[in-house]
């Protein structure tokens, strides 16, 4: 687990992707990571979930974006607003049994005091987020993204092998765009999911966000029987039904009945963006990215932020 989430310190003492968060539970692990920008910016809807090829590759995403300019006006298409979690699960469980994860129906969980602060409307309807009126918590799915009309998430590895773009996806991944595969004993998988945390006027940054998040929930059908799999047309409908079922249960305002509860450490948050504390926006980040990833990194991060305001 450690040489994916990169928890080793690269410089100072601090790690790449800190865990912040875990969840165990009969056979069944999680641990939740952060892997946003290096200046620690939430990212803009413009912006690939995958890390772009080059900078003609945002700008083909921006002439995109020209194109529709109702719709990159109604989603604040450049605004800083997509908090990116890693997300690492694994089945440890018995020799005979698999899990079904569905990462569309995953939500982070924000805290009722913060739900105005987190709530992002177009057109006068939630995207994403759904509102517990009898606690006053805001659940917020993975971000619907309007160009592509699919969640924004991938699965980034499974068993340690790494999955790019158009690449053969493993036989167990049922439904890629919706996230939804099986795990047998001792697979794990890679997620990367991206969360839409306010409208990018309030607050801009991942320490921001996460500050007004308090756990972060996985549904994950469990107990099935390892031999369901050698049928996959069958079990790739029953998984399709399961998921349907689970956006069922989250539109009644009911939670899944199966999956994994991460509570955020936010002890952790604040160690790994102290440098943040007392300084100025620009001054943290500057300090973050040479603490964490080094001078010779800061500086090349320095190049590429004014190459970036001279092409704007």
């Amino acid at each position: 687990m450690t040489a994916f989430f990169m928890v080793d310190p690269l410089v100072s003492w601090y790690s790449p992707h800190p865990i912040i968060g875990h969840a165990t539970e009969e056979g069944l692990g999680m641990w939740v990571s952060i892997d946003g920008s290096i200046d620690c910016q939430l990212q803009p809807l413009i912006f690939p979930m995958r890390p772009p090829t080059g900078p003609f590759e945002i700008d083909e995403l921006r002439r995109k974006s020209r194109e529709d300019p109702r719709t990159t006006t109604q989603y604040r298409a450049y605004a800083n607003t997509l908090l990116t979690l890693k997300i690492l699960v694994q089945n440890r469980g018995e020799a005979n049994k698999m899990g079904v994860v569905f990462a569309a129906r995953t939500f982070i969980q924000c805290f009722p005091e913060d739900a105005d602060k987190v709530m992002f409307t177009y057109l006068g309807t939630p995207d994403h987020c759904r509102l517990d009126e009898s606690t006053g918590v805001m659940r917020c799915g993975p971000a619907h993204d309007p160009f592509t009309n699919r969640p924004r998430l991938c699965i980034n590895n499974f068993n340690g092998h790494e999955i790019r773009g158009d690449a053969s996806l493993p036989s167990a991944v049922l439904d890629a765009e919706q996230g939804i595969f099986m795990l047998g004993p001792g697979d794990f998988a890679i997620l990367h999911i991206q969360f839409r945390l306010g409208d990018g006027t309030v607050f801009r940054r991942e320490l921001e966000a996460l500050t007004f998040t308090d756990n972060l929930f996985l549904p994950i059908a469990s107990d099935m029987h390892l031999s369901l799999a050698e049928d996959r047309t069958k079990m790739k409908n029953l998984a399709q039904q399961i998921n349907v079922d689970f956006e069922t249960e989250i539109c009644a305002g009911r939670l899944p009945w199966e999956g994994l509860y991460a509570a955020i450490c936010h002890d952790e948050v604040s160690e790994h963006y102290i440098d943040f504390c007392g300084l100025e926006p620009q001054e943290g980040r500057r300090a973050f990215v040479t603490n964490h990833f080094g001078e010779e990194q800061a500086e090349r991060w320095e190049r590429i932020r004014e190459t970036m305001i001279t092409r704007n």
